[in-house]
């Protein structure tokens, strides 16, 4: 039987040694987090569901629940493992690219210079921005993310359920990620290649949590 405590354990130690600074850090633990709670009120299990990576800092729900059984949390882990290093790789671009289009409603901020010039009241349109408009960078980031759990599991040697994959793939298109993609069939079509255990294409990934995660299962 796989000790998935232990599991977790050593991927966690392997991230920080490839990553300085890496961190875990916990949601109820965390101002930041209940502000950005509250702030994505369309996200009703943000603070209790969801694990949430922000640069080298990966903020589980609870640490209290973390502690109880940490192994639970290994799967997740080597899931934020791949936003982490897409991260250290191009942080501006990872950081820009996953908050686009809603980002581009930062704009709007302009409108306060309407004092020198009323023209500046157009920026407002870019509160457009904030409506739920799909994300073709966040789809990729997290296809590459759940693409992950499928990984993990394949390399424990199970077999990925159609109902696993259904629950991945309504990510995509609910308020979890603010309907990031709307595109199921899509979206399935992808996940079901990352499914696939005769593909392990990711091993070429110029990411390298996959090749790590991989390494440390067999």
């Amino acid at each position: 039987m796989v000790n998935f405590t232990q599991r977790y354990y050593d991927l966690e130690k392997k991230i920080k040694e490839r990553v300085p600074g890496f961190k875990i850090c916990f949601k109820d633990e965390s101002t930041l987090m209940k502000l950005i709670g509250k702030i994505l009120f369309f996200n009703k299990g943000f603070m209790t569901r969801y694990t949430t990576t922000i640069g080298k800092r990966v903020y589980f729900p609870s640490k209290k629940k973390f502690e109880e059984n940490p192994g639970r949390y290994y799967h997740t882990l080597a899931h934020e493992y791949v936003h982490v290093m897409d991260y250290v790789r191009h942080p501006v671009i990872f950081i820009i690219g996953y908050m686009k289009p809603q980002l581009i409603a930062i704009l709007s901020l302009l409108s306060f210079l309407a004092f020198i010039n009323p023209y500046f009241l157009l920026f407002l349109l870019a509160l457009l921005f904030l409506a739920p408009i799909p994300s073709p960078y966040r789809t990729w980031a997290e296809l590459r993310g759940y693409g992950m759990n499928c990984k993990v599991r394949l390399w424990h040697g199970e077999t990925i359920s159609q109902e696993r994959l259904n629950y991945s793939a309504d990510a995509f298109i609910t308020s979890a990620y603010y309907f990031m993609c709307p595109f199921r069939k899509w979206v399935m079509k992808k996940l079901k290649k990352w499914a696939d255990p005769n593909d392990n294409s990711c091993l070429l990934d110029k990411n390298p949590a996959f090749k790590d995660v991989h390494d440390l299962i067999t």
